[in-house]
């Protein structure tokens, strides 16, 4: 008896599903369209390869899936605004070839990007106001978007708000004078610590980023910011220097036991009574993968090219990887991410275009507001993408 084809399109659509939880893209895209083979009118089929036709920049091949979807559920919210996304991104795809070449769309774009930029400032403002207690965030992008004028500071990526956020609100409840910022990359958190009226050291080996942070302290005389070159695995700094250090998605970076090696470096050059502010991105399984680049402001060995490297941590690894070697008291331990239902891997951080079609910044602070939150550990599982904020305490001498 031939199987019928709703049955055929389930079963593929399952088998997209399994490659996903795999980690395999193109084993589930393929799954995706030979469910479509078999029932052109699949909702979900149509909704997730057209989503992820459009993280990929197939925006022509997306946009017949979501004109079917909208004829299929024309009342879905969800499906209206992941439509607009990939038209937008089609648009702006669009514009910045002609921008290549035109001084027209060049300018055109520019000012694109600006209006988005006070847009998203606007947004995140209010978000603040009838959301979230406290301003910070929208202080932040003032402050980032300032320190661009100075030097090329990177653009603040969706998930890395929330890190930034519970570093910052952390720090600045704190009486501390002399703060490490280690593997600050082009970031303006140095320069934002600073205008906190504290002491900072940008420590950094790669030479783009070391320049960056020279362009930065050099530009603001009037901050204490310092830029030195170090090696996580053996930083350049005397036993009990600092009373505040950051390390902001980066440790996990470093291969083998080179976690383990930094947290007891951190642990010597801490002042008795100072604070340890780590992130790491974390999920209910951990894993450890090599990256299509190499992140050359972590350790020595690292610098040059090839591939890189990434850790990703359960709550296991954390405190055998990070809290236990450390030797240091955890004072906070908080998951930060996504558990909503839109999509697969989270609505607000893949409303952010991967291809820099649409600059990271451009709407990542508004939406981690809306869309992220604190959770559990045992919520986990159920997370679409999620990081680790913790503060650790060195014991003071009496």
């Amino acid at each position: 008896m031939t199987e019928p084809a709703q049955s055929k399109a389930d079963r593929c659509f399952q088998e997209a599903r399994h490659q996903a939880e795999q980690g395999s893209l193109h084993g589930c895209m393929n799954a995706l369209r030979e469910c479509l083979r078999h029932n052109r009118n699949h909702i979900h089929a149509n909704a997730h390869l057209a989503w992820l036709l459009s993280q990929q920049g197939e925006y022509r091949e997306a946009y017949p899936l979501y004109f079917r979807l909208h004829l299929l559920r024309p009342w879905s919210l969800e499906i209206h605004l992941r439509s607009w996304q990939c038209l937008q991104f089609g648009c702006r795809k669009w514009i910045g070839k002609q921008s290549e070449t035109n001084r027209f769309w060049k300018w055109m774009k520019d000012q694109s990007e600006k209006l988005c930029g006070s847009f998203s400032l606007i947004l995140t403002y209010f978000i603040e106001i009838f959301i979230h207690d406290g301003h910070i965030v929208s202080y932040w992008m003032r402050i980032n978007r300032e320190l661009k004028k100075l030097a090329t500071v990177n653009a603040y990526e969706y998930y890395k708000v929330s890190e930034m956020d519970f570093v910052i609100s952390r720090l600045s409840r704190m009486s501390c004078h002399t703060v490490l910022d280690l593997g600050s990359g082009c970031s303006a958190i140095p320069s934002y610590i600073a205008m906190q009226g504290k002491q900072v050291i940008a420590a950094e080996l790669d030479e783009t980023a070391l320049q960056t942070q020279h362009e930065l302290s050099t530009r603001q005389p009037h901050l204490s910011l310092h830029v030195t070159a170090a090696n996580f695995l053996r930083l350049p700094f005397a036993d009990e220097t600092f009373d505040a250090i950051t390390i902001i998605s980066t440790i996990e970076h470093v291969p083998n036991d080179g976690d383990i090696q930094t947290m007891k470096e951190l642990r010597r050059v801490l002042k008795p009574g100072g604070a340890l502010f780590i992130t790491v991105p974390v999920s209910h399984i951990a894993n450890e993968q090599h990256t299509t680049h190499s992140i050359g402001h972590v350790y020595q060995e690292c610098t040059g090219e090839g591939p890189g490297y990434l850790r990703v941590y359960n709550p296991e690894w954390i405190h055998q990887r990070l809290i236990e070697p450390s030797g240091l008291s955890r004072i906070e331990l908080i998951y930060k991410g996504e558990t909503n239902r839109w999509g697969w891997m989270g609505f607000g951080r893949n409303f952010i275009d991967h291809n820099h079609i649409i600059h990271p910044s451009a709407y990542a602070a508004p939406l981690n507001l809306l869309f992220t939150r604190e959770f559990t550990e045992h919520e986990l599982p159920n997370a679409h993408w999620a990081v680790a904020c913790i503060q650790l305490q060195k014991a003071a001498k009496y």
